[in-house]
């Protein structure tokens, strides 16, 4: 999945895969879970989510996005001043306690992020073509310690034919690219009507699990 086509989704808004409000999860399962407070939070691939307005009221959220667009969108939308500035690579949107890296993940470090006390992946992983998903998840890796707690959200369901994103993740995949990790299944439900997010999906046995993931 090269960078255009995700640069191309903001820019011509294709954005189906943008949820329009925070996911019932965080307030029904992950926020009993959280650490003690205050915590700081790093949510990858983060887009425009509401998910980082509800981690902020808990500490600071560090998000990192390709997309300028959709920073930008971010802080507007919320009515959210905002301040800007370069940091090596990345551009630097920042908010009160809100700061969103604009650019590649890939080099994004914890010497530049420090450290964090939970990891939350919503949508990140599940927009990776399997020939991507473990070079993710091992950069991923280097922003968790032993404190952290990384929540991720992934969808699995029935069709070879279906042509991603989101891509299928299975228990099975969870458990292969966090080997060396304790990985627990903490929440699943169907998805009715196949929907993700604000597209309808036409496959089979489409479900949603949360996983807790720790060192």
């Amino acid at each position: 999945m090269e960078k255009d086509f995700w640069l191309q989704c903001w820019q011509k808004k294709h954005i189906a895969f943008h949820q329009l409000s925070f996911h019932p999860w965080l307030t029904s399962v992950i926020k009993e879970k959280l650490p003690a407070q205050p915590i700081k939070t790093f949510i990858p691939l983060c887009g425009k989510s509401d998910d980082i307005v509800w981690f902020s009221a808990f500490g600071n959220v560090v998000g990192s996005e390709l997309s300028e667009i959709a920073c930008c969108d971010f802080f507007t939308e919320k009515g959210y001043k905002f301040s800007t500035k370069l940091n090596g690579e990345h551009a630097l949107f920042q908010h009160e306690n809100i700061e969103l890296w604009q650019g590649d993940f890939f080099k994004l470090t914890p010497e530049k992020l420090g450290d964090f006390d939970v990891v939350y992946d919503r949508a990140a992983l599940v927009a990776l073509p399997k020939q991507m998903q473990l070079d993710y998840v091992n950069h991923l890796k280097q922003f968790i310690d032993t404190k952290t707690k990384l929540f991720l959200i992934a969808v699995a369901f029935n069709d070879d034919d279906w042509q991603g994103p989101p891509f299928s993740i299975t228990d099975d995949d969870i458990q292969q690219l966090f080997s060396s990790f304790s990985v627990e299944k903490i929440a699943e439900h169907k998805l009715s009507n196949n929907q993700f997010a604000q597209r309808k999906m036409a496959v089979g046995n489409l479900k949603e699990a949360l996983y807790l993931i720790q060192k």
